[in-house]
């Protein structure tokens, strides 16, 4: 199957992951991280890319970058290419170090690029690594509050700081609102975020109308179809999906739908 081609961005903005093969924890221990930065800086400035956001997990990379798309390729072709070797080095292995190629998107709007830098810096805290990003040291969060200086761009952190009118305490309130975008993530964890926030708008209703079993719900007809129907505009699960939610019967939740 031929892939896909890559999607432009008319902002330059660009939200990037890479992940290690067959999901191997290629970011294992803090010296491989240090090498991954080392890497990244020294390519993102000979291919003029900017960072406006980063997070290294063990497995997997999340990038918030600003270049054209010949130089987004580019930099990544070179930043796994030069890491991948190094790593085999050290770890006296052959084969590849990456699964497939970079994964991208487009961030089109300031809205979106906010969620996008708030998700990235959040990643350790939803993978429950941390309670919250600044007690992570492998993100660009603690760049961004002064606790730390890498590889941010200067340019970009001025960029992102202006939405909150330079006020660290505005940047950190931001980071602990909910988020149930869906972002570049596996299809397992999509789901899992899709679920968690149908369960969210179950029991907000719940307690609303003093509710405590499904059971009850049932007999609420009117309330069922408000649920289902929010569920479903909210959400992207399917009847199906819904309808075991609620355990009700597929056909039932169809029949709600507006």
């Amino acid at each position: 199957m031929p892939r896909r081609p890559r999607k432009h961005s008319s902002t330059g903005y660009y939200h990037a992951m890479a992940r290690g093969n067959s999901k191997e924890n290629v970011f294992q221990n803090d010296n491989l991280k240090k090498m991954y930065i080392r890497t990244i800086n020294e390519i993102a400035s000979e291919e003029k890319v900017c960072l406006a956001a980063y997070c290294i997990m063990s497995n997997h990379v999340h990038l918030l970058l600003k270049a054209d798309m010949e130089s987004l390729i580019r930099f990544f072709r070179r930043v796994n290419i030069s890491y991948a070797s190094n790593y085999n080095l050290i770890n006296d292995r052959i084969g590849h170090v990456f699964q497939d190629r970079f994964r991208s998107e487009p961030v089109e709007d300031d809205t979106y690029f906010m969620q996008v830098v708030r998700y990235i810096h959040n990643n350790p805290v939803k993978a429950g690594l941390v309670s919250s990003p600044g007690s992570y040291q492998w993100s660009s969060y603690n760049e961004y509050i002064g606790k730390a200086s890498f590889i941010l761009s200067k340019a970009q952190k001025k960029v992102v700081m202006e939405f909150f009118s330079n006020k660290i305490s505005s940047f950190e309130r931001f980071h602990k609102v909910r988020d149930f975008n869906v972002y570049l993530d596996t299809k397992e964890e999509q789901q899992e975020v899709m679920y968690e926030h149908a369960q969210l708008i179950i029991e907000e209703h719940f307690t609303k109308h003093g509710l405590d079993a499904l059971d009850q719900l049932k007999k609420k007809k009117d309330l069922l179809e408000d649920i289902v129907n929010e569920i479903y505009e909210k959400t992207g699960l399917s009847t199906r999906n819904i309808a075991k939610l609620l355990d009700v019967g597929d056909m039932t939740v169809r029949g709600k739908l507006k």
